[in-house]
């Protein structure tokens, strides 16, 4: 017999069936989009400072930017929010030279200027009454847009202040918020501080 024809008895033998088809291998998993990292307004900082050295008018001036770009970390304490601060103040006042700030900078400078913090409940009366209190002098002065008001808020701050309840016995996350607050009111001060004066 013929090989051609034994292969067509096994096949018959075999019913005549057709091995199935393999099932399609899943596909394949989206891979995980890693977080990006927000911009490092430190570093943001010490590069807008090379900008600005280098637009300097004559030597001496560059000479004191570098000094000042040396104080750089004491001078920020390097938080990110005191940094992004500094540049922030750069950007509205320098018109000179090119700072080199991305986009993703200036929308977190933004957020820091924006941020708000709320002090949470402590449990006790007389604390949550000073954290209101605290927290209503800092959208006092971040409503300021000129020099009497932040004087003004300023004073009415420290009269506040005197009969204010000590927060140094409160609990951590309380005297953490508060001490964001703090940070905020007198950076919204300096702010309104350094704003030009309206036109006549």
């Amino acid at each position: 017999m013929k090989p051609r024809m034994w292969i067509l008895i096994l096949l018959t033998a075999c019913g005549g069936t057709t091995v199935p088809a393999a099932a399609p291998a899943p596909a394949p998993a989206p891979a995980a989009t890693a977080p990006v990292p927000p911009p490092d307004l430190c570093a943001g900082l010490s590069r807008a400072f090379d900008r600005v050295i280098a637009c300097a008018p004559s030597p001496e001036a560059a000479e004191a930017l570098q000094g000042t770009q040396r104080q750089l970390g004491a001078i920020t304490g390097g938080r990110q929010a005191n940094c992004g601060e500094l540049l922030g103040e750069m950007l509205a006042q320098d018109a000179t030279c090119n700072l080199g700030v991305s986009a993703d900078e200036r929308t977190a400078i933004a957020a820091i200027a924006a941020k708000r913090t709320t002090i949470p409940p402590s449990g006790d009366a007389a604390l949550d009454a000073g954290s209101a209190r605290i927290m209503g002098m800092r959208d006092r002065m971040c409503a300021c847009r000129d020099a009497a008001c932040v004087t003004a808020t300023e004073q009415a701050f420290n009269e506040d202040v005197a009969h204010a309840p000590n927060f140094r016995h409160a609990p951590a996350a309380v005297r953490d918020a508060a001490n964001e607050v703090l940070d905020e009111l007198a950076r919204c001060g300096r702010h309104a501080a350094d704003a030009p004066a309206p036109a006549p």
